[in-house]
């Protein structure tokens, strides 16, 4: 996204649909991960298709390893699916098979693995029986070439996205200090009240990492429980997105992460990972992020 600023009025140039879209060299792409019910993230191959059809768009083509890396990430380095052979009709001039694929005794669709760091291709999954993520692509409105200036949402290091302001922190510490450094930022670690903030704040991150979030156990004969949670702001947890097999039950656990692929698990205090911490903009009815 462009911003003009002029004059105190910020004018936004969009070249694709929508701010859950991202740009890259003329294309927009937008992944499922960023959908805001949780359950329809992931599906089939040619549910996939169709549901990027409807968004005027195609299954993701691959044409350079830069546009192989910004799939991978946008997904949380999960499987997902891509538009092999390309659906949108465009050349293939970029391979990137995991070795020993494609096997012509497997699928004729093909998904990005989430088992090695490189987002290799197999095609080794039943196109209609598994669920992953996926990536659609299209044309974008019109090419970026505009200077950008940008108006100051946020403090230098912040994000602006939505109403709050996000830092992201790739030190990786334990839980305890992750608190304090946010604390010491004049903010607090992120809080999560519906899958609208949680897709955003995905956004503002490699979507490989697993941050600490500011979850935590209040009571340890509960820790297998969601009352047995807080946010560490002393706020209710009224919105929940545990992993898919709920939430461990090991007293030794009592703090949490946001997991690949926008879950929720708890995990040893001690444990070290990146952090992310939100403050309030000072003025939230300004524009979100700009590209």
């Amino acid at each position: 996204m462009v911003g003009v600023f002029v004059a105190g009025i910020d004018t936004i140039l969009n070249p694709c649909e929508s701010d859950d879209w991202k740009y890259y060299k003329n294309y927009c792409y937008w992944s499922s991960s960023y959908h805001p019910n949780p359950l329809l993230r992931k599906t089939n191959w040619f549910n996939a298709a169709r549901e990027c059809r409807k968004k005027n768009a195609d299954l993701v083509s691959i044409h350079n390893r830069d546009e192989n890396d910004i799939v991978y990430k946008m997904n949380m380095c999960a499987d997902s699916w891509i538009g092999w052979e390309w659906l949108d009709s465009t050349e293939q001039n970029y391979l990137n098979w995991n070795s020993g694929y494609p096997r012509r005794e497997y699928y004729e669709c093909n998904f990005m693995s989430m088992s090695n760091s490189d987002g290799e291709w197999v095609n080794n999954l039943h196109c209609g029986n598994v669920r992953n993520f996926y990536v659609c692509k299209t044309k974008a409105k019109f090419n970026l070439n505009v200077t950008i200036i940008k108006p100051n949402l946020c403090d230098r290091g912040w994000i602006a996205v939505g109403s709050k302001c996000y830092m992201v922190n790739m030190t990786k510490v334990d839980y305890f200090e992750s608190r304090i450094q946010c604390q010491l930022q004049k903010g607090k670690l992120v809080t999560l009240r519906n899958s609208k903030e949680e897709s955003d704040l995905t956004k503002a991150f490699d979507g490989c990492d697993t941050p600490w979030i500011g979850l935590e156990n209040v009571d340890p004969s509960k820790v297998g429980e969601n009352i047995g949670w807080k946010w560490s702001d002393g706020s209710l947890v009224d919105y929940q997105n545990w992993k898919d097999n709920g939430i461990t039950r090991d007293q030794t656990k009592q703090c949490g992460i946001l997991q690949r692929g926008k879950k929720w698990d708890n995990v040893p205090c001690w444990e070290l990972h990146p952090f992310v911490c939100e403050r309030v903009k000072d003025n939230p009815s300004l524009p979100n992020k700009i590209h």
